[in-house]
């Protein structure tokens, strides 16, 4: 099981395959102090979060939406997500799912249960 950094390099690959797959341009930002991850040109700029998961509750995956910081073993903040388009969710087994934000309930985390089946993507 791959963990941290690596756990999300293996998501953030998987989007930009995906969304260059289906013939969009992918832009990464510079810096890594805004709430998207890239932005996603489909003749329409939308910004993207990219998140993985590897840890499931009751067989169904469960995803975080904050970001924790760490420094020195000591919790350091805690960033929720703010403005942006979608969601695109790695999961280990494989699935993607590409959800709109305005959609998402949960502020802290995000269940991957039936609400969410309808956004799985190829």
């Amino acid at each position: 099981m791959i963990k941290g950094r690596k756990q999300g390099d293996c998501g953030m690959g998987e989007a930009i395959r995906y969304f260059t797959g289906i013939g969009n341009t992918v832009s990464i930002p510079l810096t890594d102090t805004q709430d998207y991850d890239i932005i996603v040109d489909n003749g329409k700029l939308n910004k993207i979060q990219v998140k993985t998961c590897w840890s499931k509750r009751n067989g169904v995956y469960t995803a975080e939406l904050r970001t924790r910081t760490h420094q020195k073993g000591k919790l350091y903040s805690v960033k929720t997500l703010g403005e942006i388009d979608f969601l695109f969710i790695y999961s280990e087994d494989g699935l993607k799912y590409l959800i709109p934000f305005d959609i998402v309930e949960g502020k802290s985390s995000i269940y991957l249960g039936k609400k969410y089946k309808q956004y799985i993507i190829l």
